[in-house]
């Protein structure tokens, strides 16, 4: 038996050997061929949504010939399926690196950019792809999910050709504005947007998202009625047309009734209805609520925040806790969390710990002068009182104006 296992290694080791010694001298042309046997096979794979598999393929078929644009592009598109956005923005970097006019690797890059919060080189992308040609393609991608009467399934449920995109190109600047906070540039990108198409009700309502986000409500209500004149069934048209109306909570929970009656798959309305239900003073229903959207969309950090906070007020510290912790998890630099978390840790009367939450959410945001206030009061309460001054006197000189009485009695 040993004599067998040493024979088959040796055998292995020589068969291997050839092998090598046959792929170092293999030429060019013979390269370029198993490189495209390579690509293809990857192609089928990817076609069977074995993205795993497809990679593999493509990854052979790179090592054989690594001048191939598209080969760099699908084994990216692979890895935007599982998930891998870095490793899938590195392929369509190297795609376009070899051939930078290729639409369809710079819309998916400029994609990418927007998913993690890049919005300054998504736009470069998106502003790149206006100037170029429509050409010749038969590449398609999804403009996103239409809410209407489909909104149980959770897919795309919408493509459109490359050559037909300037609209679309426009929307997703206006989105990237609108993530940044420059509302003008924003509605200037969606006005062009829905010059070129008028009857796309998903740009309507992404304006008006705007305009609320501005303060501007009466001109939201309008852009959000346009919306429902084209798709009646458009349901975050429904949704935030409620929100510009000057109706009481007890009436906007009844809209809301009849919306998650029609929606009931709708996380978003659930968590506006937790708001309503909140400024009611119905703590538990909004809670519930709350339950029902991150149920929903469990990867909300929004929701989780709201209903951490709720927590806190439903003397839920330690649930309050977990949730702020839950959207550490999913989050690690979500500045609120970490105010949040801190703020309930003071609750409980443990101020050195929550030193060291109000500490990671300076660091995230340098600017928030309640963050200060804060931690200045909990430096206080373990008799520091040099850092507490400190930070009290920073907060006073970013905006806080409850400082003036601690400075004045304990600060000289």
């Amino acid at each position: 038996m040993k004599y067998f296992i040493t024979l088959f290694v040796c055998f292995s080791i020589i068969y291997i050997s050839t092998l090598k010694a046959q792929d170092s001298t293999l030429t060019s042309m013979r390269r370029l061929s198993l490189s495209q046997q390579h690509y293809e096979n990857g192609i089928t794979y990817f076609n069977q949504r074995s993205y795993k598999k497809a990679i593999g393929e493509f990854e052979i078929s790179l090592s054989l010939n690594a001048s191939d644009h598209l080969t760099y592009y699908f084994n990216g598109l692979s890895y935007e399926r599982l998930g891998m956005l870095t490793k899938a923005l590195l392929n369509y970097t190297l795609s376009i690196s070899i051939q930078p006019d290729f639409t369809e690797a710079l819309f998916n890059r400029a994609i990418i950019n927007y998913k993690l919060k890049k919005y300054e080189i998504a736009l470069e992308d998106f502003g790149k792809l206006l100037t170029l040609p429509a050409g010749e393609t038969q590449a398609i991608y999804f403009r996103g999910i239409k809410f209407g009467e489909n909104d149980d399934d959770p897919g795309f449920n919408e493509v459109i050709s490359m050559s037909d995109k300037d609209a679309d190109l426009y929307n997703y600047m206006g989105l990237c504005y609108y993530q940044m906070g420059k509302h003008n540039l924003s509605k200037i990108q969606y006005a062009k947007a829905l010059k070129l198409n008028p009857i796309d009700d998903n740009i309507w309502v992404n304006a008006g998202l705007t305009y609320i986000a501005a303060g501007d409500l009466d001109s939201a209500g309008i852009l959000f009625e346009k919306s429902l004149t084209i798709n009646p069934y458009n349901s975050v048209a429904q949704l935030n047309l409620s929100l510009c109306n000057s109706e009481s909570s007890s009436e906007q929970i009844q809209q809301l009734d009849r919306l998650i009656h029609k929606h009931r798959e709708f996380p978003l309305a659930y968590a506006q209805r937790a708001y309503q239900y909140y400024m009611a003073g119905n703590y538990d229903l909004a809670i519930s609520d709350y339950d029902t959207a991150i149920m929903l969309d469990p990867d909300n950090t929004s929701y989780i925040l709201e209903r951490g906070m709720l927590w806190v007020k439903n003397n839920g510290i330690d649930k309050a806790i977990n949730d702020f912790n839950r959207v550490l998890n999913l989050d690690k630099n979500n500045d609120q969390a970490w105010y949040n978390l801190a703020n309930a840790y003071f609750l409980n009367n443990d101020y050195e710990t929550s030193i060291e939450f109000y500490s990671q959410a300076v660091y995230l945001n340098p600017s928030k002068a309640d963050l200060y206030y804060n931690r200045a009061l909990a430096y206080f309460y373990i008799k520091e009182l040099e850092k507490a001054c400190k930070d009290m006197k920073y907060a006073q000189q970013l905006g806080n104006s409850n400082t003036e009485q601690f400075i004045a009695n304990h600060c000289r």
